[in-house]
């Protein structure tokens, strides 16, 4: 088959040829900037699930439903140990600059970009950050140094101004549950002030499965200011549309048993289907794909799985670490207790493995699914690790 023909997209937030599974998501955000636009409160959203089930393709596609809109939008992500005003500021000085092109109205949008420069300005002691905006900070807004008070005021300057220009302002935000608390706190109270001012402001954002607990966590109020749509394995209609969609679009088929050989293979993941979807692809020799194109690249697909995707969250694990998530994997699939994984190591207690268990969850290779349990971030994490080729030593007693 024509290499250059093809249609499958693997890779960390690459759009698929057919965004299978995501239709329910996609209109009720359309909806949601629809009520927005009329003055109506609606709840931010909180997309969650594990990696490769396509929460950063949703988050653009997202973002491009409100640009369809005539929204402005920002889009940030957010990175471990990141100053979260700094990432603010990034994000939101770009829908700045969209609203300013607009020419919505100078006296609006030079408030707008006065406040901005002073909730900027408090990045750096001698107010040296600049993101182009040439124009004195305002006094009074944004510029208290206190993150959620100048982040509320922000927000609602922005929100001000869009509703102005008869559109609103979209923030999306990728990997917040690397956010700290204190910055979840303060984003929370910023979309609560927005929503009781009903201004055209919708938050966005994606993550981990601890994202809900730890935005829930944050305010009170928090739980009923977001939706929290769950991300996971598309079922078998959607995930043979990711499969059949793109290749038909290109002329080929697949022969049924080809294509149910693929979907067992990869399980209704996405991220797992576009790669099986490639790699058998570039193994076909004929149209239509048969089983045996399947068979033929099933090595280099559990390879390149094995090196890209398996493997890589291991790299910055130590050898202990690696022990630790040999011993959880051998206990099974799903989320298991601590408890048990410290006695499959040997430990005296689970207080002995606690610095593994934190290391991992701070590394980004496992998280608490919570009442003493972790899961891996993963999908089929567990079985990778069941026939890894260091695994059969890998549960030794570390007490």
């Amino acid at each position: 088959m024509d290499a250059f023909r093809n249609p499958y997209t693997p890779g960390a937030g690459s759009r698929p040829a057919a965004l299978a599974g995501r239709n329910e998501e996609i209109e009720r955000f359309r909806v949601t900037l629809g009520r927005l636009s009329r003055g109506a409160p609606e709840q931010g959203i909180a997309i969650h699930g594990l990696r490769g089930v396509g929460k950063t393709v949703l988050l653009n596609k997202l973002e491009e439903v409100a640009i369809e809109a005539d929204w402005v939008t920002s889009f940030a992500e957010v990175r471990r140990g990141d100053d979260f005003r700094a990432v603010m500021a990034r994000a939101l000085f770009g829908a700045i600059r969209q609203l300013a092109a607009r020419q919505v109205g100078n006296r609006v949008i030079d408030r707008l970009k006065a406040a901005f420069a002073s909730f900027s300005a408090t990045l750096n002691s001698d107010g040296s950050v600049k993101l182009g905006f040439e124009v004195a900070p305002a006094q009074g807004i944004a510029d208290s140094g206190d993150f959620e008070t100048d982040l509320v005021e922000i927000f609602q300057e922005l929100g001000r101004a869009a509703g102005h220009g008869h559109s609103g302002a979209a923030v999306l935000l990728d990997e917040l549950q690397l956010a700290k608390r204190d910055d979840l706190e303060a984003l929370v109270a910023a979309m609560h002030r927005a929503t009781q001012k009903g201004l055209p402001i919708s938050l966005v954002a994606a993550g981990l499965p601890t994202l809900p607990g730890a935005i829930a966590e944050a305010k009170t109020y928090a739980e009923r200011l977001f939706s929290f749509p769950s991300l996971g394995a598309l079922n078998e209609i959607d995930a043979r549309d990711a499969l059949a969609v793109p290749a038909g679009n290109e002329g080929v088929e697949y022969e049924e048993d080809a294509l149910k050989l693929v979907l067992d293979r990869a399980g209704g993941y996405p991220y797992f289907l576009q790669e099986w979807g490639r790699g058998v692809w570039d193994a076909a020799v004929d149209n239509p794909i048969s089983a045996r194109d399947v068979e033929a690249a099933i090595p280099e697909v559990e390879r390149k799985l094995t090196q890209d995707f398996f493997s890589v969250r291991l790299a910055r694990a130590t050898r202990s670490e690696r022990r630790y998530c040999a011993a959880m994997a051998s206990l099974g699939d799903g989320p298991q207790e601590s408890a048990a994984v410290a006695q499959a190591l040997g430990y005296a207690s689970v207080q002995a493995a606690s610095p593994l268990r934190a290391s991992l969850i701070e590394k980004g290779v496992v998280y608490s699914v919570g009442h003493g349990q972790l899961d891996f971030t993963v999908p089929r994490f567990a079985e990778f690790m069941r026939g890894a080729d260091d695994s059969s030593d890998a549960v030794t007693s570390e007490s």
